[in-house]
């Protein structure tokens, strides 16, 4: 279904503190768009927006039942989120005390100031990968009366009667030999993810932890690429001090190679970086293109 900005309206969080979902049930059965379930899924799920496509009504309504909690919220257009960048996934790069070096698809290194980075975020996330499984099937032949023919028996029994050699043809013309089968398999692990947003093309720049090449780091590179993405962290944040950070990269920078922040989907992963988008512009000048609307 089609948004409708001009009647879409979200609730944003002043903080990234989780919710109750006992309090949220109560918010939400005071309107009709929201069920009980809804406040179960939201709670987990929530990273800064608490809920969106909803009524200017409903918005109210849920802020005013939460407010008496003591729980305040922000009732924003979805015209005033910013949407992120498409990411553009890195496979090699390096830190130096001069600046983060990017390197593209094609082996090009492109030195940024760290000025420019302007927000990083990681984290753990669950993703859901699918795999192709074939295998070869053989069938036994039917018979005559579509009973299976076994290929260890009499052909001339097996034929009903047949001679042996009409049997033999039989099971040659019926037979269709092997048959390919492709199923599909899923698999659900979680992956190292980072993405570093600067202010200039292509302004995401995205880091999977079991793709990306960590040489740059020489003597401090591990034989686990969890410790080897939170050594890029920890250089990230060392260098770039102006940047915001969400809560695995504080979490990184606070404990080091044995913090690791686990997000429950990619979607809340990214709805956290856009909550600190929104609250960013709220504080600062927004003079990146992708943010303008």
């Amino acid at each position: 279904m089609p948004r409708s900005p001009e009647k879409s309206y979200c609730l944003v969080q002043p903080s990234l503190d989780p919710i109750d979902p006992k309090i949220l049930k109560v918010a939400f059965r005071a309107v009709g768009e929201l069920v009980d379930n809804d406040a179960r899924i939201l709670s987990a799920d929530a990273f800064g927006i608490l809920a969106d496509r909803l009524s200017a009504q409903t918005a109210r309504t849920v802020a005013n039942e939460l407010a008496k909690a003591g729980i305040a919220m922000e009732i924003v257009n979805e015209q005033h989120i910013p949407t992120l960048p498409d990411p553009h996934t890195m496979r090699r790069g390096a830190c130096s005390p001069e600046a983060f070096i990017a390197t593209d698809s094609l082996g090009r290194d492109i030195p940024l100031n760290w000025s420019q980075v302007a927000i990083l975020a990681v984290g753990m996330v669950p993703i859901r990968e699918t795999k192709r499984v074939a295998r070869t099937r053989y069938k036994r032949p039917l018979g005559p009366l579509g009973a299976r023919i076994s290929m260890g028996t009499g052909l001339i029994g097996a034929a009903g009667g047949f001679g042996a050699a009409v049997a033999a043809g039989y099971i040659q013309s019926m037979y269709a030999g092997p048959e390919r089968e492709i199923s599909i398999r899923y698999k659900r692990q979680s992956r190292g993810l980072l993405d570093i947003f600067v202010d200039c093309e292509p302004y995401r720049y995205r880091i999977w932890a079991d793709k990306f090449n960590f040489a740059y780091l020489d003597q401090r590179i591990s034989r686990k690429r969890i410790e080897n993405v939170a050594q890029l962290v920890g250089d990230l944040t060392t260098y770039a001090t102006a940047a915001a950070l969400n809560r695995g990269a504080v979490a990184i920078r606070q404990d080091g190679l044995e913090a690791t922040f686990a997000y429950p989907s990619r979607h809340a992963f990214e709805e956290e970086t856009i909550w600190l988008l929104y609250k960013f512009g709220l504080s600062r000048p927004r003079p990146w293109s992708w943010l303008q609307s």
